[in-house]
């Protein structure tokens, strides 16, 4: 081996399970030469292609640091996929390299290591507000993927991909940046300090159609009336198949002439099933198939068929794409949005469609397509020449040239992270740019180690420096197994403002611990908390959290699975906050409290706060008798027992708004079974046009209206039930503000001003229909259910509306 050989580490996958591996495969035939000598790293997964170089297979906690340091750069091939790549990023942590960025969003690949591999959810809410603040938190707990609740998605599968590519953590470990498009190199240079090189997707990493092949077609389909079209690749909503097939259906001259092919591998069934199912609801099933798991000789018979391809990407999550390349390369015309990597394809070289104008958009170009055969060939021969220039040949020398280019910078970004380079360099300049490269490195190392190390937040980092209103939600949302059904978030958030950080921090750390205490380690010791603060804030937790701190902050130790199901049985389902304080007493007065602990004053504070909290809670609730009223009134005493927490603005003298579109009342009744009740309530929404109003008994939805802007009064049956607590929700589907949308001097946010509520027993005759169940989503229910819901108020005078619907 020449010393003036350029020594080159190339990590990568290298099978049939990636499309890097082609890439890679391809691309070392024009690396390897005689001035530079390769040493092939691979992140096994299926079976490895053959090759005469070199290779390191790389494995789960592999150590290659004397290797790594007689390397003049390591090549990292980085893609979005856990499987092919997550070993590759595992060294790379290690070993700072030149990386390839083959996706620009790598949500997928931290996604697997918070969700599969360390169970962290907390840690992804943590994760998102360390790199992108409060936007990022605010997207991890909105989408529910953080929270206690319910998931409603992933934020990898939508925009937020965009706005949060998790980018920036892999670039900051790299020594300098491979990308592949204009695009990406834009979004790399607005953070990454350190050489960035933009190349491109070679046209010849893959087979492709022969020059008398792609005449053979130009013939055939210039005489033909009908049109093929292909999707290929990897099968998944991010293709927008599903828009392709509903652009056929209404297109008669597609149905009648149009062919499509879709044709590629998929990680899950769902997804094609549903296809499926569109399909045969449209009868297309004779215009549209699907091919699974083909060949690479099958897919090659497939591209030669093919008139024309579809490559629509939303969310678009790469930084170039292969399969546009192969397209391109086939000699035929690709239709695909104007978007990310996509949109730096000339126009004439493919048919761009600009998403925002939905599937009408997509129609016409598939019609275009079919209907202009002259056309359909240009577009073809246009973007086989332009993809043509982008050769392996170009590809390497360039990467050669910038390897040699940064030979010594690379050399001493890499010696941070390796002290035998360290030793062998000696001291380096650090220059200014190499000084925030530095510390960038830094934030990404230790970000990452977090996952490892604290994948379930428990260290006090986010309660020293987040800002109020994140760490109020985080803990509300994420840590603490609060029931926020059954207590006012309002309350909570108030109780937790007042708190110091590590004081927050502590109360917080030994609430976690009881919801996650192990009854198998029944016996063990633990102490006793006398934190007002603590017992304040497990009123609003689980039962079963309660029932462990009760044994644990009380007698001291763990109880066993039977005596914590026990007292979950005792605090009952309501979870009255009285009924943690009256279980307080009862184990601070039992035998073995006073066995253990005797006449110690530790606790005597918390009985204090447990009899005031049984003393205060026995007028919580008003009693609303059969057939009464209230009147939502300023003169009314009664309202402020009646309205949940801080969803409302001050009563005013006919009405109460809401402050925002979701809202709720709560109130005592009692009846008997053999009755029916009606919920009766008089209510205006200030919107300037009609809009959805649901309104729920609990968590069931009884009644949703289009109503239009003024008052009405709506009548609904409330189930029946064995308690007597009643909690009735209203949700718009939208509010209000009248100085952002109609100039007025107001600027609170408004959702339905509430006028009277009432229960009313039903009458014989009345109509008895059953209640609508309620559903995810009611808000967005745009028809009026002939039944649960009746309008007793008529239409006013267009003034008296908008005078209604301004009040406050």
């Amino acid at each position: 081996m020449s010393e003036s050989q350029l020594k080159l580490g190339w990590v990568t996958p290298f099978s049939a399970a990636s499309d890097v591996s082609a890439f890679s495969r391809n691309l070392l035939t024009h690396v390897a030469r005689p001035d530079v000598d390769v040493t092939l790293f691979v992140n096994e997964n299926g079976a490895r292609y053959g090759t005469t170089l070199r290779t390191v297979p790389l494995s789960e906690k592999g150590e290659f640091a004397e290797l790594m340091t007689g390397l003049d750069a390591v090549i990292y091939n980085i893609g979005n996929n856990s499987e092919s790549h997550g070993r590759i990023f595992e060294l790379m942590r290690r070993h700072a390299g030149v990386a390839i960025l083959h996706d620009y969003t790598y949500q997928h690949l931290f996604a697997w290591r918070i969700f599969e591999r360390n169970c962290g959810r907390q840690s992804y809410a943590r994760l998102l507000r360390d790199l992108y603040g409060s936007r990022g938190f605010n997207a991890a707990i909105s989408s529910g993927i953080s929270s206690r609740e319910r998931a409603f998605y992933g934020p990898w599968d939508t925009d937020y991909v965009t706005e949060f590519p998790l980018l920036e953590p892999i670039c900051n470990l790299a020594s300098a940046v491979v990308v592949h498009s204009e695009f990406l190199e834009g979004l790399v240079q607005s953070f990454f300090d350190g050489p960035i090189l933009r190349l491109f997707l070679p046209w010849d990493q893959k087979p492709s159609l022969s020059a008398s092949q792609i005449a053979a077609w130009k013939s055939r389909t210039a005489s033909q009336t009908g049109c093929t079209f292909v999707i290929f690749g990897h099968i998944s909503r991010a293709k927008c198949i599903e828009t392709v097939v509903e652009a056929m259906f209404s297109s008669k001259i597609l149905r009648e002439s149009a062919r499509l092919v879709v044709a590629g591998a998929t990680s899950g069934h769902e997804y094609i099933d549903q296809l499926k199912l569109m399909v045969d609801a449209a009868g297309l099933h004779n215009n549209i198939s699907f091919e699974l798991n083909v060949s690479d000789t099958r897919l090659l018979a497939i591209k030669e068929a093919a008139d024309a391809f579809v490559n629509l990407r939303w969310p678009n999550t790469e930084g170039a794409s292969g399969s546009l390349v192969e397209q391109l390369n086939a000699g035929k015309p690709v239709i695909c949005y104007k978007g990310g990597c996509y949109g730096e394809v000339p126009e004439g070289a493919v048919r761009h469609v600009d998403r925002k104008d939905g599937i009408g958009a997509v129609r016409t170009a598939l019609e275009q397509i079919l209907e202009d055969r002259g056309y359909r060939i240009n577009v073809g021969e246009a973007g086989l020449k332009w993809v043509r220039t982008r050769g392996s040949d170009e590809y390497a020398n360039r990467l050669i040239s910038f390897l040699l280019q940064h030979r010594e910078e690379l050399a001493a970004r890499a010696a941070y992270l390796d002290p035998l380079r360290a030793t062998l360099l000696g001291n380096m300049p650090l220059s200014l740019e190499r000084a925030q490269w530095r510390t960038n490195l830094r934030k990404s190392r230790r970000i990452i180690k977090n996952l490892d190390l604290d994948p379930y937040v428990f260290s006090p980092e986010p309660f020293l420096e987040w800002s109020d209103a994140d760490l109020i939600e985080y803990v509300v949302r994420v840590l603490i197994p609060f029931d926020l059904r059954a207590s006012s978030k309002p309350e909570i958030a108030r109780t937790l403002a007042s708190m110091g950080r590590l004081h927050l921090h502590r109360v917080v750390s030994q609430l976690r611990f009881f919801s996650q205490a192990d009854p198998v380690a029944v016996g063990t010791r633990v102490s006793r908390i006398n934190d007002v603060r603590f017992w304040e804030l497990l009123t609003y937790c689980d039962v079963y959290t309660q029932a462990a701190a009760l044994y644990g902050a009380v007698l001291g130790r763990i109880c066993s699975l039977e005596e914590r199901e026990a007292v979950v049985n005792a605090l009952g389902s309501d979870h009255e906050r009285p009924s943690l304080a009256l279980h307080f007493i009862e184990f601070a007065t039992s035998f073995e409290y006073i066995m253990n602990f005797g006449a110690d004053p530790l606790m005597d504070g918390i009985r204090d706060w447990a009899e005031r909290q049984i003393l205060f809670s026995k007028s919580r609730l008003v009693e609303l008798e059969i057939d009464s009223t209230v009147q939502f009134q300023i003169s009314n005493p009664i309202l402020n027992s009646v309205l949940e927490g801080g969803g409302w603005h001050p009563v005013e003298e006919n009405g109460v708004w809401s402050r925002s579109r979701n809202a709720a009342v709560m109130f005592r009744a009692a009846w008997d079974n053999k009755i029916s009740v009606d919920l009766e309530v008089s209510l205006a929404i200030a919107d300037k046009s009609s809009q959805t109003v649901s309104i729920f008994d609990d968590e069931t939805c009884i009644a949703t209206a289009i109503l239009a802007p003024g008052s009405h009064t709506l009548k609904a049956p409330l189930r029946s039930r064995e308690c007597t607590e009643i909690r009735i929700g209203f949700r718009l589907a939208r509010g209000y503000n009248p100085q952002l949308q109609s100039g007025s001097d107001d600027g609170r946010w408004l959702g339905v001003y509430l006028k009277e509520i009432a229960i009313r027993a039903q009458r014989a005759e009345e109509d008895t229909a059953d209640p609508i169940s309620g559903a995810d989503d009611v808000d967005q229910i745009t028809i009026v259910p002939a039944k649960p819901v009746s309008m007793v108020a008529t239409q006013r005078t267009a003034t008296a509306a908008a005078d209604e619907a301004s009040v406050g």
